[in-house]
């Protein structure tokens, strides 16, 4: 096994074509960060320009080519996925790099899983130019990175081991994918689809069913190897906290950041920078504090009930909207001001209370007991395949050596 440079085994490492992208512009599909964004390549996250093949020959992706995130939130940084030819074209774009492997050195499956390992994760933050909102790191500092690579047989042996080990991968996440929709079914059925409103709700704006809705400070931690837990937006997930992977800052930080935003029990933790609309409520009385990309909702007991806040949150209607009011390119924003008024469906028509100290209809009420219990089921199902994960993540990096 032999200790090269990243460099030593593509042809080249280069970023996108720079062209302005229009929803409607139509022409050959473009890459854009979005779509990679769940370390595969998704056909519907990508960008057009009115791009025709001739034009842009020399930016087409070929099979075997290795998108990088490059220019992201820290935790997105280094995201990876390999084309395999679909779309059928498809068009390098800005801000992600493409790593073109050379497959007489290298194979691309390998490599592949070579830059996901943790060995290789440890070498790159080393390289990472942290900011506020972003981070990036240089082409010339990831050429340098070291990979050790066996000879191409025993490479192809373990990317076919551990592409048996994605799929199963895959096959759990489908099948906890099911398991969150059952939440959202309970809700429809009792309130029906807000974005066509069947059972007559009022409208209301978030602003209206929340006390408070705060971020985290806007300034870059200081992490210490332990003490209180540190969330970032790669630890919300719809309807669940993940606390595992975890930062630490120091209980006088803590304390510091408590002043602007401290969660608590039954607060809605609502997702605003990288990754948006997505909400989880806190359901542990673990002391923890958020970073900037992550709101603290504080619902108003009087009028909604978190488990039921969170549910409409991450129904399709509301993060469509949380969509639209997402700025930014490079650096997604979805800003509190813009948060608040993500309208909701809140109660039946015909109630004497005023809505603003309207209390939830019946059905709310019962929601309050038949969500909870379907999402305690779903985080305990998440919980028992956790190992499953962990065993798999174990199985690449023992077999991928960096």
């Amino acid at each position: 096994m032999t200790a090269e440079p990243l460099d030593y085994f593509v042809i080249h490492i280069r970023n996108g074509l720079s062209v302005a992208q229009n929803a409607d512009a139509g022409g050959l599909p473009i890459t854009r960060i979005e779509t990679i964004a769940n370390g595969t390549i998704n056909a519907h996250r990508v960008g057009y320009a009115g791009l025709t093949e001739n034009a842009s020959a020399t930016w087409l992706l070929q099979n075997g080519d290795i998108l990088f995130s490059h220019i992201n939130s820290t935790a997105h940084l280094g995201k990876v996925a390999i084309y395999g030819g679909q779309p059928e074209k498809l068009v390098h774009g800005m801000n992600l790099l493409c790593i073109r492997p050379n497959i007489q050195r290298i194979d691309p499956r390998y490599l592949l899983y070579a830059l996901r390992s943790g060995a290789f994760r440890k070498q790159l933050n080393k390289t990472i130019k942290p900011a506020v909102n972003q981070a990036s790191i240089a082409i010339s500092d990831l050429k340098k990175l070291q990979l050790s690579v066996p000879d191409l047989p025993e490479q192809r042996r373990i990317a076919e081991i551990l592409d048996k080990a994605d799929a199963l991968r895959a096959k759990r996440r489908a099948a906890l994918a099911q398991l969150d929709t059952l939440t959202q079914s309970i809700f429809l059925d009792m309130f029906g689809d807000p974005s066509t409103n069947p059972k007559k709700w009022p409208s209301a704006t978030l602003g209206d069913v929340v006390v408070s809705a705060s971020d985290g400070p806007h300034v870059s931690p200081n992490y210490t190897r332990e003490g209180v837990p540190f969330l970032s937006t790669r630890h919300v997930r719809a309807g669940e906290i993940a606390w595992k992977d975890l930062k630490f800052i120091s209980e006088g930080d803590a304390a510091v950041h408590w002043r602007k935003c401290k969660p608590t029990v039954g607060d809605v933790i609502y997702t605003k920078g990288g990754t948006t609309g997505l909400a989880a409520v806190v359901r542990s009385d673990r002391p923890f504090a958020v970073w900037v990309h992550l709101a603290i909702l504080k619902p108003s007991p009087h009028k909604v009930e978190s488990t039921w806040l969170e549910a409409m949150l991450n129904s399709k209607y509301c993060y469509a909207q949380s969509q639209k009011l997402t700025r930014g390119i490079a650096n997604h924003d979805l800003g509190l001001m813009r948060m608040v008024r993500i309208n909701i469906t809140c109660r039946r028509s015909g109630s004497k209370r005023s809505s603003r100290d309207a209390l939830p209809p019946s059905q709310m009420l019962r929601s309050a007991i038949a969500i909870p219990r379907l999402t305690s089921k779903v985080c305990l199902a998440r919980s028992k395949t956790a190992p499953f994960t962990e065993s798999c993540d174990a199985c690449r990096d023992t077999r991928i050596r960096v």
